[in-house]
């Protein structure tokens, strides 16, 4: 493989987050196109949920995609949601009780059935961000919550003649569809379901598309 495709994980949860790492969706979309060159892989079906989602629609745009699932989106101009924005406009109050009590608030309003949440499953969330520079990772990895490479991007996807699918929670709390036809207006094509009684914590309005 290539030095990038090899050496590069930067991201979220366990992954690296080093300063100065790029953490937006269009990096993310090189790296994962940079890795499928160096496996010599040109055509190929993508699926990804919530930012992975958004990291799904800019490959398909880029080509060599030949099927779309997209599963409680981020998309459009709806991302970020406000609350990731209330997030941004925060950054300097960033500590280690901050993290607890934001993360917290992030699951128990954002899912459709928070008393599944256990506190275990809570602690797992926060870990990645105990220890001396928990609270600077936390902030690198909020800055790069942002719309860059989504917005203005529907034109180029109402042009994709793939199969495509797009499937959200119809619980989910903060990632509720403020208009089932969303997706079928601004990007004719796709087809999409809600799920009932399905909810993420995804924290954005999501849209709707399906397959020519």
């Amino acid at each position: 493989m290539d030095a990038r495709a090899r050496a590069r994980s930067a991201g979220f949860g366990d992954s690296d987050s080093p300063e100065g790492a790029d953490l937006r969706l269009p990096a993310h979309a090189a790296d994962v196109r940079a890795l499928l060159g160096a496996l010599g892989i040109e055509r190929f079906a993508v699926a990804g949920h919530g930012r992975g989602a958004g990291i799904a629609q800019l490959l398909a745009v880029e080509g060599g995609v030949e099927a779309l699932v997209l599963v409680d989106a981020v998309a459009f101009d709806a991302w970020p949601s406000p609350r990731i924005e209330e997030l941004r406009s925060r950054l300097g109050e960033v500590d280690d009780a901050f993290i607890r009590s934001w993360l917290e608030g992030f699951f128990r309003e954002g899912m459709g059935h928070p008393e599944r949440l256990s506190e275990a499953d809570l602690e797992e969330y926060r870990r990645p961000f105990a220890g001396p520079d928990g609270a600077e990772r936390f902030v690198r990895i909020a800055a790069a919550l942002d719309g860059v490479g989504l917005v203005d991007l529907e034109p180029r996807l109402a042009e994709l003649e793939i199969p495509a699918f797009v499937l959200w929670g119809r619980t989910t709390r903060s990632c509720r569809p403020s208009s089932p036809n969303a997706w079928a207006t601004r990007c004719p094509g796709p087809r999409s379901r809600s799920c009932p009684g399905a909810a993420t914590s995804c924290s954005r309005t999501p849209p709707r598309p399906s397959p020519r």
